[in-house]
């Protein structure tokens, strides 16, 4: 692409550095094709990749494995360009991404499958599908995402497609293990029944969700099919339907010292679907809401109310 011209990423090959001095630049799809190379740029919100008008590839595709991120802005364009698109694509390829912004994309802001990833220091806003899309598919890694000190604004409804701030999938068969949400701002549309939330994480296995502020969308927490994993500190404000939620097979999790607070009349604070059984539900002070908790199904979960 475009951005490219005069950095010279094949200079820097395998294992170099590519740096990027202050300045917007235009991009018609960049790719990474050199093992453990280091995008710097001075900081992110000098040095903007701005996705064209008319091209219809990802912003930034990683056709490498070890690729760093430091100091950028990733532009979208999604006013500018009508094509639905990535901000950065990573299909089995590792990720390392710290202080970097991602904004406008009308696909998912990052999607990865099978690779590590670790985001520190972000933001993320303004993406059509989930700010963070990251899946075991053919499970040959299955250590979780590193997700750490970040913001995610999604809160304008006409900016939705479809699914939450950060989506996390396993599979029934192949646990996520020990993905890491801590310390992020994600805001949604308040008052809005989208399929819009804060996380979901589907088939984890002692992954940590904590310390996060959550508002509004649909479903604050939702841990499908987890098993000892914890739901630790958050604050979760104005969720539609439930603020947290343990379902399918969700087994021995525990959620303790979230706050909640709810839409007057509307939703609740708890649910508990499926064959979940053996969580814990202790000291979560929760006020305004239609219900407290909603068990539909009671497998031994033990809940103790603050």
């Amino acid at each position: 692409g475009e951005a490219g011209a005069g950095l010279d990423e094949d200079a820097a090959g395998a294992g170099g550095e590519v740096n990027f001095p202050a300045g917007t630049y235009a991009s018609d799809g960049l790719k990474v094709l050199y093992a453990d190379q280091t995008w710097i740029g001075s900081r992110r919100n000098l040095v903007i990749i701005k996705r064209t008008n008319t091209t219809v590839e990802n912003c930034l595709d990683v056709q490498a494995d070890g690729f760093r991120l430091r100091g950028i802005t990733i532009d979208g364009n999604r006013d500018g360009n009508p094509n639905v698109a990535n901000g950065i694509a990573a299909f089995g390829y590792s990720l390392d991404l710290r202080d970097f912004a991602i904004i406008g994309t009308k696909h998912w802001g990052i999607t990865q499958t099978d690779a590590p990833l670790i985001m520190l220091d972000f933001d993320i806003s303004r993406t059509g599908q989930a700010a963070v899309f990251w899946r075991v598919s053919n499970g040959t890694w299955l250590l979780g995402p590193h997700i750490e000190r970040g913001s995610i604004n999604r809160a304008n409804p006409a900016d939705y497609i479809d699914s939450g701030c950060i989506a996390i999938f396993g599979l029934e068969n192949k646990h996520v293990l020990a993905a890491r949400i801590v310390n992020v701002r994600m805001s949604c549309p308040i008052g809005f029944e989208l399929n819009s939330g804060g996380v979901g994480l589907f088939y984890g296995e002692r992954c940590i969700v904590q310390g996060n502020e959550i508002i509004g969308g649909r479903i604050g927490i939702s841990l499908p099919g987890c098993r000892w994993c914890q739901v630790i500190s958050n604050n979760i404000v104005k969720s539609f339907s439930y603020h947290i939620e343990f379902a399918a097979s969700a087994l021995d999790n525990i959620a303790t010292a979230n706050t909640i607070q709810g839409i007057p009349g509307v939703g609740q604070a708890f649910e508990i679907s499926g064959t979940s059984h053996r969580n814990k539900i202790i000291g979560n002070p929760a006020i305004s809401m239609k219900r407290a908790i909603r068990i539909s199904n009671d497998c031994n979960n033990t809940i103790f109310w603050a």
